[in-house]
């Protein structure tokens, strides 16, 4: 110990390289890897400075932690695998300590154990909670396409079979309205009925496209303001 250097006192490198990693971490969503590997750097260069240690580790969580959120698991068990040789044996190496103690190596071994045990769990959870959205959304989507078929599969009987109809009847009319008018007016009451049959159909499929309750829009009412416009 009487060997060791002691701590270097906080300058100006110190700030800077102190706020270097906190301000990588704004692009760590986009940069994962980049991110990491940049404050792994910073903070290797601030412990072989002989700075004091302590907060310094921060931002590499947080760059870990990202990394592992982001899918990037191998890199991140690597950093602190790195992380735990470099960081433990660098003062020591570098003469600013003593020699890492085994019982203290294991104890901060198991701590980054848990913490990225910790991260990897969160990580789990989210992407089933993702996978679960999705899933939800997928059978949404399928129960709205196969309500959708459905629909056009009834306007398209109901008006297949109702102008089919009256197509037939209006030619039938055609023919018969100087020689039959009778029947020629059997036809044209067949024609209304059917129109009519074909109209309220639409209109029963279309409610149920609106919704139950849900009236047609009549807003912005028209008022004598816009009689102007109107007229013009």
């Amino acid at each position: 110990a009487s060997a060791c250097h002691p701590a270097t006192e906080l300058d100006a490198g110190a700030y800077a390289l102190l706020a270097l990693g906190p301000l990588a971490l704004v692009l760590r969503r986009r940069y994962v890897r980049e991110v990491l590997v940049f404050v792994f750097a910073v903070t290797v260069a601030y412990v072989a400075r002989g700075y004091p240690l302590g907060p310094n580790f921060l931002s590499l969580g947080f760059a870990i932690v990202s990394a592992v959120f982001a899918g990037e698991r191998v890199l991140a068990w690597a950093a602190v695998g790195v992380g735990w040789l470099v960081f433990l044996g660098l003062p020591w190496a570098l003469g600013h300590s003593g020699g890492p103690k085994v019982l203290a190596a294991l104890a901060i071994a198991a701590w980054l154990l848990v913490a990225l045990a910790s991260a990897e769990g969160v990580r789990g959870r989210r992407e089933r909670f993702a996978h679960a959205r999705r899933a939800r959304e997928l059978q949404a989507r399928n129960q709205a396409d196969e309500e959708r078929l459905r629909i056009a599969q009834e306007l398209h009987d109901v008006l297949a079979h109702n102008i089919s109809l009256i197509n037939v009847q209006s030619g039938v009319a055609l023919h018969l309205m100087d020689e039959k008018p009778e029947q020629a007016r059997i036809a044209l009451t067949a024609i209304n009925d059917a129109s009519a049959d074909a109209l309220r159909e639409v209109r029963s499929v279309l409610g149920v496209l609106r919704g139950i309750g849900e009236q047609a829009p009549r807003a912005p009412t028209a008022g004598l303001d816009g009689l102007d416009d109107l007229v013009s």
